[in-house]
């Protein structure tokens, strides 16, 4: 099935210099020192060990769900790792969307060749400044995807009681 997003029904404007940036699994002062001279661009960093913290056009944050999707709403782009959920709501809000595949890491790799075989994002094995500016000022993906509202119908499937019918489901959600 597609995925369930989890999104608030008012999004707000969006700041067309403002990229959120989640790599948790990358050295997070690297991360700032590869972003530092793209100062038309302002840049919200959520991670582990992260202080709240203000460096000119740099915020970083320590994890915060309410105020990660503020900040995924406002901005005009995203710039992580490929894992499933960031991309799914990134994708549903049409953002601008770099991934950073782990490495070893099966599910991530996968996921960054689909979304670039599908033109919804672009991807970098490894991140240095000019390939982070490049893609900023870059062209946008040229493909879009949409979801559907997967737990509403996943809700009406369960209150016709059947169950054993998975597949009239799943044919509805996915056209």
């Amino acid at each position: 099935m597609p995925p369930i997003i989890d999104l608030p029904a008012a999004q707000g404007s969006v700041n067309p210099k403002q990229v959120l940036v989640y790599l948790p699994f990358e050295d997070q002062q690297q991360v700032i020192s590869l972003l530092q001279p793209l100062t038309e661009f302002s840049f919200s960093i959520y991670g582990p060990g992260l202080s709240p913290a203000q460096f000119g056009h740099i915020r970083t944050q320590p994890p915060s769900l309410q105020a990660f999707k503020t900040d995924l709403l406002q901005s005009e782009a995203v710039l992580s790792n490929a894992g499933f959920e960031l991309i799914s709501e990134a994708l549903q809000l049409k953002k601008h969307i770099m991934v950073k595949p782990l490495q070893g890491q099966m599910e991530q790799q996968s996921n960054a060749l689909a979304l670039t075989q599908l033109k919804l994002a672009c991807r970098a094995d490894e991140l240095h400044t000019k390939v982070i500016a490049d893609w900023l000022y870059g062209q946008r993906a040229t493909n879009s995807t949409h979801y559907p509202n997967v737990a509403a119908a996943i809700c009406d499937w369960l209150l016709q009681d059947t169950p054993d019918q998975t597949a009239p489901l799943i044919k509805s959600l996915w056209s």
